[in-house]
C-alpha cells in the first residue's frame, strides 16, 4: 500500500521535529540574568568592584570565562514531545524493512 519513499518522508517528517524539540528542551530557557560563579554557581551581583575572587569558593572571577550569566532550566514538555516524536519516527523507521 505504501511505498518506501512514503515511509522515508513520514520518517523525516517526525524525526526532524524530534531533534529540534529535544535540542530546544535540553538547552532550556534562561531563568535570570544575574552573574554567577561558574565554579559553584554563587551569585556575584553583590560583590565589590575591586573583588576578583568568589566569596563562596574562592575561585578567580576576574576573567569573563569564569562568570556565567544566568541559569538555564530545562523544558520538560519539549523534551517529552521530542521523545514522543522520536518514538513515532522509530515506529515508522522500523516499517522501512518490511
Amino acid at each position: 500500500m505504501f511505498t518506501t519513499v512514503t515511509y522515508v518522508l513520514v520518517f523525516i517528517a517526525f524525526a526532524l521535529p524530534e531533534l529540534l524539540l529535544l535540542r530546544r528542551g535540553l538547552r532550556g530557557v534562561r531563568v535570570h540574568d544575574r552573574p554567577l560563579c561558574r565554579n559553584c554557581l554563587y551569585e556575584l551581583s553583590g560583590r565589590g568592584a575591586d573583588s576578583t575572587r568568589c566569596s563562596e569558593c574562592g575561585a578567580d572571577v576576574s576573567s569573563p570565562e569564569a562568570v556565567q550569566i544566568g541559569v538555564f532550566r530545562r523544558r520538560r514538555a519539549l523534551i517529552f514531545a521530542g521523545c514522543l516524536f522520536g518514538l513515532i519516527a522509530l515506529g515508522v523507521g522500523g516499517r522501512l524493512n518490511d
